[in-house]
């Protein structure tokens, strides 16, 4: 199975998380937002003294937008993170929440304003560049010949890359898949006979109804995508390019999910796409994860069960920033399991490397 992160788009010239920082705060600053801005990193760095909390450069983006969704309603916030939060809040000093200080009119706007910077900056990246480094990486398989698959001592494992997994919202690989392969991946959509609209089968993840192999799901996206929308007339999620509609149906919103500490997949649609994360990593005994920082508490909870529970199972990570990458994730998976290249993705000499980790 791959996984891909944000340093996937990141080399193919998509901002990453840190640029898209820079570029929301700055669109928060021209807007009159600078100083919650600067309240919020001012808190935050000083509780996060010696870096116990986060590391130096991670109060970013997703930690800002936890902060402004938490005071939004900061007692539903406390409610859906449990009663030990509930508890600390009886210390803090809830006067001085930036609800208190600004609206919600103006805490919406915030929020709108970094989504928009989102999306309009993960559209933006080289097709030439994706093109090259997913043919290159993808043409592994073909010259291994699924020799990889000895490792597990079966023959029943998923083909190499059978399955993508990731955490982007932008859609590189789907356009890399209809320019090279003429055809989108499949990724659980499914067309309505009413409405023509294509909607994610969130019923059919969780019903099995994907689990042959000539029904997988090649291409899972657990944190939404910036071409998926909430349909208003019945919550599903459909699949297009923008809100307007000539039917007069109204799309509230995109369906991304922005913030890292705020992921709800106790709910649809997101409990089936990890539903089916799960399963994936059940099928799959290997799994290579390429520019993914680990900062997510439910992906990393299923990767370390899968390694925990699969005897044959291993995971090879990709990331240039290895010091800081396996500090992390040695806290939490079998340290025998793991196995590390330091290189980012579009490196040359990557799928070669990456041979010999598979072979």
């Amino acid at each position: 199975m791959l996984f891909v992160g944000a340093g996937c788009s990141k080399a193919v010239g998509s901002e990453d998380l840190q640029g898209l920082t820079l570029k929301a705060k700055d669109a928060l600053k021209k807007n009159g937002y600078g100083d919650i801005l600067t309240q919020i990193e001012a808190r935050l760095e000083s509780a996060n003294e010696n870096n116990q909390f986060f590391n130096k450069w991670e109060i970013d983006l997703e930690v800002i937008l936890s902060i402004l969704n938490a005071n939004t309603d900061y007692k539903r916030a406390l409610k859906e993170t449990g009663p030990f939060t509930i508890y600390l809040s009886t210390f803090a000093d809830i006067t001085k929440l930036f609800s208190q200080q600004i609206g919600a009119e103006d805490l919406t706007k915030m929020r709108n304003m970094i989504g928009k910077v989102i999306t309009t900056n993960v559209k933006t990246y080289s097709k030439n560049k994706a093109k090259s480094y997913y043919q290159d990486l993808f043409r592994i398989p073909i010259d291994l010949d699924h020799k990889y698959r000895t490792f597990t001592d079966t023959t029943a494992s998923p083909p190499l890359f059978a399955h993508i997994v990731t955490t982007n919202y932008d859609r590189v690989i789907e356009n890399f898949y209809e320019d090279v392969y003429g055809k989108p991946p499949r990724m659980g959509f499914i067309v309505d006979e009413k409405t023509q609209e294509r909607y994610l089968d969130t019923e059919g993840m969780i019903s099995g109804k994907y689990q042959a192999s000539n029904t997988w799901i090649e291409y899972l996206k657990l944190h939404g995508s910036i071409d998926w929308w909430i349909r208003r007339s019945d919550k599903r999620i459909v699949q297009r390019e923008h809100s307007m509609s000539l039917r007069g149906e109204r799309y509230p919103g995109q369906l991304m999910v922005f913030p890292v500490y705020e992921k709800h997949i106790s709910e649809d649609p997101y409990f089936a796409l990890h539903y089916y994360f799960r399963y994936l990593l059940n099928i799959n005994s290997v799994y290579l994860v390429i520019g993914f920082s680990f900062r997510d508490p439910s992906i990393n909870n299923a990767f370390r069960d899968a390694l925990t529970n699969k005897p044959a199972s291993r995971m090879i990570i990709v990331n240039s920033n290895r010091k800081v990458i396996e500090n992390r994730v040695n806290e939490i998976f079998p340290k025998n399991k793991i196995e590390f290249v330091e290189a980012h993705f579009g490196n040359s000499n990557l799928p070669s490397v990456l041979k010999n980790y598979l072979s």
